[in-house]
C-alpha cells in the first residue's frame, strides 16, 4: 500500500495520469536475458521481484533464493501436473536420459502487478489472493511472469496418437487467477479478458522498454499510437491460431507463411509454424532455413560460424536491411540487428567463442540460450549464455540432447572464451539458426519447420491475445 500512495503522489507532481481504461505495466530491459521484465509485488507487507514476460509459459514462478515469506504466504496444494511438467525446466537430477521434471512449490499470497503512473499508479489497491510457485531458475532474474494461455480455457486437440494433452488437475496459471471472475472485478474489467504488448527497440541513448497492458472495456484490440491498423493480421482458431486447441501462442496449419528480405519473398525457407514468445531472445529458426536466408542476401550477412549445427550471423552495424515474415500477404518486422545502447552497455555485450578444432581462430557468436516446446507444453529455461558460461572454466562440453528433456543452451563443443569482435564495427543478428526447434514437435516429423519468435519481434509489432475470442493480433510499427 506504501508503494500504492507514493507512486501516485509522484504522478501528481509530475501531472501525469495513466489512462483510466487500462492496466498498463511498465516494462523494463534484463540485460543478462536480453529478455524484458515486469514487477510483481507479493506479500503482506509487499517484496517486489522482478520477473521476466513470458508469453511462452504458464506460471509465476518466483526464485526461491530470493522469495520473502510474510504473514499473508500459505502453502497451496501441490498439483498432479499432467502433461504441463516440462513448462519449467530445472536442474534434473536423472541424468542425460530422463526427463527433467520441475522442482516446483506452490504457494498462495496476496500479490499485484506494479503499475506505472496514473489513476492506479503501483496497483497495491488492486491485490488479491494468487498462486505461485517457488522453483530454483537458471537466470539472474527473480522469476518469470508466464502469460501463455490459461489452462481451463485449452481445449487440447489429439495428437495423431490420439491422445489428448492433459493439463494440471487445477488450474494455476497466472491468467487463470489474474483475469478469473473475481480477478476482473477487482480489476474493474468490464470487456474481454484480453491483453497486449508493445515494445520499443534499444536506440543510441536509451535501453529497450515496453508496456503490458490489459484493457479493462472492450472486446477487441484497441487503437494503439504508433502502429497502423490498417496492417494489422488477425489469427482466430479457424485461420490457424495454435489457442484453444494447444496451450500456447501461435499460427500454424497454413501454407501461406514465408520469409521475407526487404521486399523479397523467399519462397524456398519453410515455415510451418510460428510460435509467439516473449520469453525467448531474437527470432529461433531452423539451421537449414536459416542458412538460406543468410544465403540469399549474398554477403551482407556474414555467417560467423561453419558448424551445420547452427546458425548465427552478424553485418555492418549501418547496413539497411527488413527482415520479416509475410502472412497471408500481410508483412511484418523484426528488429534484425543488436546494437549497443549507451544507457546500459552490457545489455549488448555478448560473448564470442573460438572453436578448439577446425574452426580455430574464427570467433563465431554464442548462441544464446532458449526455451524448446515440447508437444504439450513448453520448457521455460531463460538463462542467457553468459550465465552458463559464468559457471564455467576451461574447456566447455555440451551436454547431449535427448528428446528436449534436456537443455543444451550452448550447442557448441570443445570451445573456450575469447575476446568479442569491435561492436561498433559489426553488429549481431538477432535470427538465429538452432537445431532444438527441429525436435519441438516429433510427431510431426523432421520436415515440420518451427520458428520462434521473440524479443525482436515484439519490439516491431504490437501483439494482442484474446482470451475469450482465441483471436491473436499482430500491428506492426507505422
Amino acid at each position: 500500500m506504501m508503494l500504492f500512495f507514493v507512486l501516485a503522489a509522484v504522478s501528481l507532481a509530475l501531472g501525469v495520469w495513466g489512462d483510466e481504461h487500462n492496466i498498463v505495466i511498465p516494462l523494463a530491459f534484463e540485460p543478462d536475458s536480453q529478455l524484458m521484465t515486469a514487477t510483481l509485488a507479493v506479500g503482506s507487507p509487499a517484496n517486489t521481484y522482478n520477473l521476466v514476460l513470458d508469453t511462452g509459459s504458464p506460471f509465476v514462478v518466483v526464485q526461491d533464493s530470493v522469495f520473502h515469506q510474510t504473514a499473508s504466504t500459505s502453502d497451496a496444494a501441490q498439483l498432479e501436473m499432467g502433461d504441463m511438467q516440462g513448462y519449467v525446466t530445472t536442474t534434473p537430477g536423472g541424468g542425460d536420459g530422463a526427463p527433467v521434471k520441475p522442482t516446483m512449490h506452490f504457494i498462495t499470497d496476496t500479490a499485484y502487478l506494479v503499475q506505472g503512473s496514473g489513476v492506479e499508479a503501483g496497483g497495491g489497491a488492486l491485490a488479491g489472493n494468487m498462486t505461485l510457485a517457488l522453483a530454483g531458475l537458471p537466470l539472474k532474474a527473480q522469476g518469470i511472469l508466464g502469460l501463455s494461455p490459461p489452462f481451463n480455457k485449452v481445449q487440447g486437440k489429439p495428437g495423431k496418437d490420439g491422445k489428448k494433452t492433459v493439463i494440471p488437475s487445477a488450474d494455476v496459471s497466472f491468467l487463470g487467477s489474474y483475469l478469473s471472475d473475481d480477478g476482473r472485478k477487482r480489476l474493474g474489467i468490464t470487456g474481454a479478458s484480453h491483453f497486449y504488448t508493445a515494445m520499443t527497440p534499444p536506440t543510441d541513448s536509451a535501453a529497450a522498454s515496453g508496456q503490458l497492458v490489459f484493457p479493462k472495456e472492450g472486446t477487441t484490440v484497441p487503437v494503439v499510437k504508433g502502429y497502423d491498423a490498417g496492417a494489422a493480421i488477425n489469427i482466430d482458431p479457424g485461420t490457424g491460431s495454435t489457442f484453444p486447441g494447444h496451450p500456447f501462442w501461435g499460427i500454424a496449419h497454413r501454407h501461406d507463411l514465408r520469409f521475407v528480405i526487404d521486399d523479397q519473398v523467399l519462397d524456398n525457407v519453410r515455415i510451418d509454424a510460428l510460435l509467439l514468445d516473449t520469453g525467448t531472445a531474437g527470432v529461433v529458426g531452423p539451421p537449414s532455413e536459416v542458412a538460406k536466408i543468410i544465403d540469399a542476401t549474398q554477403g551482407r550477412l556474414n555467417r560467423t560460424s561453419s558448424d551445420p549445427k547452427q546458425v548465427v550471423a552478424d553485418a555492418a552495424c549501418d547496413l539497411s536491411i527488413k527482415l520479416g515474415f509475410d502472412i497471408g500477404g500481410m508483412r511484418t518486422t523484426f528488429t534484425a540487428l543488436r546494437r549497443p545502447s549507451k544507457p546500459s552497455p552490457a545489455a549488448q555485450s555478448f560473448m564470442s567463442m573460438a572453436m578448439d578444432h577446425e574452426d580455430q581462430g574464427q570467433n563465431v557468436q554464442a548462441v544464446q540460450a532458449m526455451k524448446s516446446y515440447q508437444t504439450a507444453g513448453v520448457n521455460v529455461h531463460a538463462a542467457g549464455v553468459r550465465d552458463s558460461v559464468n559457471a564455467l572454466t576451461g574447456t566447455l562440453f555440451a551436454p547431449r540432447l535427448v528428446k528436449l528433456h534436456k537443455r543444451n543452451p550452448l550447442l557448441l563443443s570443445n570451445a573456450h572464451l575469447t575476446d568479442a569482435k569491435d561492436g561498433g564495427q559489426r553488429c549481431t543478428l538477432s535470427l538465429t539458426g538452432n537445431p532444438q526447434v527441429d525436435q519441438m514437435f516429433p510427431q510431426n516429423g523432421p520436415d515440420f519447420k518451427v520458428w520462434i519468435l521473440g524479443t525482436e519481434f515484439f519490439q516491431q509489432n504490437l501483439v494482442y491475445h484474446n482470451i475469450d475470442s482465441a483471436v491473436t493480433t499482430i500491428i506492426p510499427r507505422k
